[in-house]
């Protein structure tokens, strides 16, 4: 099995194309919601896969109908943990089908959503990283509050242990991690790869491509306005709030999408426990460091306390 995690074919694609508690900003936390709001949550017929089933389903987010994919081990006598996937730029939840093979195997549920403007919810126009920043932002908040409400149905199953909760999440994903670490206390453990934060210092340091039009945007409304929509979706205000929880961080030295500047403020914001490995490799993963992260969860996976 470790092996197979070595590989980790469908890590790269995590990535996606980044690969080419109450926000400061806010009187209350712009990720609450109304619980209260029904989920509709619409399931279609499971299909088999190695060891397990995948099911894909629809539930109401924040703004909209969210696709998602929920992928199963064997039954069981115990309920088996979640491992929440989120992807990056680019990317899309059918990208985290290798890695959820992987998961199953090891005797984990996994879930993952098309973040807004992603897979089944792409659009023409639009970006999760640039044009107007109170659009932006509340596409990030979209983010995070879809990813709760999903947990929200998953609390409602009877196949799924919603009191064991780790989150893998890579470069976008990581970011949106973050955020969810500090607005989502059912989340036990997460590792954050080649994630950053201190979103105006990203928009002036990364190489992205999309980073000229970030910054364009962040200079188009006054510094105290953008300042108060940053602090509502940026990663170093929210990593350290919630609860204390373990945190893995993954980065890259020579990473210059998401540059060690960006990298290091996310880390010095987060409370310990965190673990911080730093590659030799840009934004990417070295070979070496990814069996470290497939250990790292399973070590910081909550026991079982015998639930059916």
């Amino acid at each position: 099995m470790l092996r197979r995690w070595v590989a980790l074919v469908g890590f790269g694609c995590l990535l996606g194309g980044c690969t080419a508690a109450t926000g400061t900003g806010s009187a209350k936390s712009p990720f609450d919601y109304d619980k209260s709001k029904p989920l509709e949550a619409k399931v279609e017929t499971p299909k088999s896969i190695p060891g397990g089933v995948e099911l894909s389903f629809t539930i109401r987010g924040r703004s909209e109908a969210v696709p998602a994919l929920l992928c199963l081990p064997k039954a069981t006598s115990k309920k088996p943990p979640l491992l929440v996937l989120l992807h990056g730029l680019g990317g899309n939840k059918e990208q985290t089908k290798a890695i959820s093979a992987m998961a199953v195997a090891a005797g984990y549920a996994t879930v993952a959503l098309d973040a807004p403007l992603h897979g089944e919810r792409a659009a023409k126009d639009g970006s999760m990283m640039a044009g107007d920043l109170k659009v932006m932002r509340e596409r990030w908040v979209d983010a995070v509050v879809d990813y709760r409400r999903t947990l929200d149905y998953l609390e409602s199953r009877t196949d799924v242990d919603t009191t064991r909760v780790v989150l893998l999440g890579a470069s976008m994903g990581g970011m949106m991690g973050a955020l969810l670490c500090g607005s989502e206390e059912r989340i036990d453990a997460a590792a954050l790869i080649v994630a950053g934060g201190d979103l105006r210092l990203l928009a002036e340091t990364s190489k992205h491509p999309i980073a000229p039009e970030l910054k364009k945007a962040i200079e188009a409304v006054p510094k105290t306005d953008a300042d108060t929509l940053l602090n509502d979706i940026d990663p170093v205000q929210w990593i350290g709030k919630g609860r204390a929880r373990p945190l893995l961080f993954v980065n890259g030295k020579l990473d210059d999408i998401v540059p060690e500047k960006c990298a290091l403020a996310l880390i010095a914001a987060a409370r310990e426990p965190k673990t911080v490995i730093w590659d030799n490799v840009g934004h990417s993963v070295s070979p070496t460091t990814m069996p470290k992260i497939y250990e790292w969860l399973l070590a910081n996976t909550p026991k079982s306390n015998g639930g059916e």
